[in-house]
């Protein structure tokens, strides 16, 4: 990271451990081989009273991959991949413990990023028919026919455990649709455009995050 930022001796430099504490830094040495500092304060974050899940129909690979990275960087509790109807190459099908180990990669390089205190947690893949959505107070599915997400500004803003429910590329089947509108889930637009399913994932919790 020194040699990217270009970073030299006696700079300061901030670090997240994604538990929750922010650490202050002095570069004390650098070199080809690595950097240390010296610790010179440290500030602790309370894990955040709203929790913040999002449920994603799974899209290929790479658009996985920067997704969870984004979405780590926003700060969300977790996320849970979903394998829905209309999910096309079942890349995860074999060998998730492999593909975790790149994904938390992607994800510690997007709290490292944005300076997030706390890593979301990764679940690994989910049927849509197994997802548990009821213990959450709010729950929210992108839809471009739904409200404005800004005129539930008051139900996020009180809700203290929120689902955030994206389809994969094609979106939900129109029997998951209706299993969401029984669990009472709100159709919220996002967007006036048409939006791939990783960057409605990020869209819908950055929106969330940003009213709550």
């Amino acid at each position: 990271m020194h040699s990217v930022l270009r970073n030299r001796e006696d700079d300061r430099i901030y670090i997240t451990d994604g538990r929750g504490g922010i650490y202050e830094t002095r570069l004390v040495e650098t070199g080809r081989q690595g950097a240390r500092a010296e610790v010179l304060n440290k500030r602790e974050y309370a894990a955040p009273e709203k929790h913040l899940h999002c449920y994603v129909g799974i899209p290929d690979k790479d658009h996985f991959e920067a997704m969870v990275e984004s979405l780590s960087a926003l700060g969300v509790t977790s996320i849970i991949p979903v394998g829905c109807e209309y999910c096309q190459k079942r890349w995860w099908g074999s060998g998730w413990e492999k593909h975790v180990v790149r994904l938390r990669k992607k994800m510690v390089a997007g709290i490292k990023q944005a300076l997030t205190p706390r890593l979301p947690e990764l679940s690994g893949p989910v049927d849509f028919k197994d997802i548990n959505i009821d213990n959450n107070d709010l729950i929210l599915t992108a839809d471009m026919a739904g409200e404005s997400i800004y005129h539930k500004k008051g139900e996020i803003e009180t809700a203290e455990r929120i689902a955030a429910c994206v389809g994969p590329p094609g979106g939900f089947s129109p029997e998951e649709l209706s299993i969401l509108r029984e669990h009472n889930a709100r159709c919220v637009s996002i967007s006036s455009n048409r939006l791939r399913t990783e960057l409605a994932a990020i869209v819908l919790c950055a929106s969330i995050r940003q009213i709550a």
